[in-house]
């Protein structure tokens, strides 16, 4: 059923236009015929985190996934909230992840990476997509995706940024743990880590 959810999702993202709604707050569908997009240079996901500072969104929005632009194609997913991760939420993930190049988690705060990302809402955000990839990989490319996690820090905090890295790196361990012979964090993601202290410093991500 899990990957009937995906395939469908797959088909969906690849016939609609950009600033479409692809799954409304309540887990809804939005079909619709037009064209399909190029995907020849790539598809971005841009993943927010409800009710957290943002460096990439001009304001939160409600959706769970939508179309944003179709040059390159980028799709805006919303991350895991403080309540959870619900099932509609887990599988708009799972469908990013297998379907993108480059992977940008927004929001994280310094505060996070204080206590610990893997005890964030962060650590589900990043679980979902981690365990997608390692639970569908015959499925996948093997390709190297590329994974931007964007810091929002003030300009006088200290950044442990190693020590971001490394509950990154633990969780997608413990996702692959659920999987015989898959490839390692390096084998699978380019890490990217960007401080963003100012509106500038977001579009480095650009």
């Amino acid at each position: 059923m899990f990957l009937q959810k995906i395939i469908g999702f797959l088909s969906l993202a690849a016939t609609v236009s950009a600033g479409t709604v692809l799954m409304d707050a309540s887990g809804g569908l939005r079909v619709q015929s037009i064209p399909s997009i190029p995907t020849t240079d790539g598809i971005v996901v841009i993943v927010s985190s409800p009710g957290t500072p943002t460096a990439l969104f001009s304001e939160a929005s409600d959706e769970i996934l939508s179309l944003e632009s179709q040059d390159p194609p980028s799709l805006y997913c919303r991350g895991a909230t403080l309540s959870g991760t619900s099932d509609r939420e887990r599988t708009s993930l799972a469908t990013c992840s297998l379907v993108a190049d480059t992977v940008v988690i927004d929001g994280i705060t310094v505060g996070d990476v204080e206590a610990g990302l893997r005890n964030s809402r962060h650590a589900r955000t990043l679980t979902a997509i981690f365990r997608a990839r390692v639970k569908l990989q015959e499925e996948t490319t093997a390709t190297t995706q590329t994974l931007i996690v964007v810091l929002v820090a003030g300009e006088d905090e200290s950044i442990d940024e190693a020590g971001l890295e490394s509950d990154i790196k633990s969780l997608y361990k413990a996702a692959s743990v659920e999987k015989k012979g898959v490839g390692s964090f390096s084998d699978m993601y380019d890490l990217k880590i960007v401080v963003a202290t100012s509106s500038a410093d977001a579009g480095k991500v650009s």
